[in-house]
């Protein structure tokens, strides 16, 4: 670990860098949801109660868990970080992780080319 790095941080906010994976801004990620979903950011913050289903389903809580996938799986936030940053919990985080993950295992999904196409653009990043 760092010391310079996690200089003044608690422990509990000390996060390791992922092997292997490209680490972005969230800023990055948040203009690569906004500009492939056609939607902004503060669209997708709003409304943690509401229902959402029918077309808010495929304008508001696919681009939200691919968004959530990409901050946890580009950044070192935590959960809670990610929950700040997005207005939800970390339980709704871990089971946007999930359903992306989910979605990613099965290429006969109806998302599953999309999310591909998005997680190919993060990567180049």
């Amino acid at each position: 670990m760092n010391a310079v790095i996690y200089a003044g941080l608690p422990p509990e906010n000390r996060v390791e860098r992922k092997e292997g994976v490209n680490i972005l801004r969230p800023v990055e990620i948040d203009m690569l949801i906004e500009s492939e979903f056609n939607t902004t950011i503060d669209t997708l913050r709003k409304n943690p109660f509401g229902k959402a289903g029918g077309r808010d389903r495929d304008t508001q809580v696919m681009p939200r868990q691919i968004w959530q996938f990409l901050l946890n799986k580009h950044t070192n936030l935590t959960y809670e970080n990610i929950g700040h940053r997005t207005n939800r919990d970390r339980a709704t985080i871990y089971h946007s992780i999930k359903k992306v993950k989910m979605i990613l295992s099965f290429d006969k999904d109806v998302y599953y080319n999309k999310f591909k196409r998005i997680l190919d653009k993060a990567e180049k990043l």
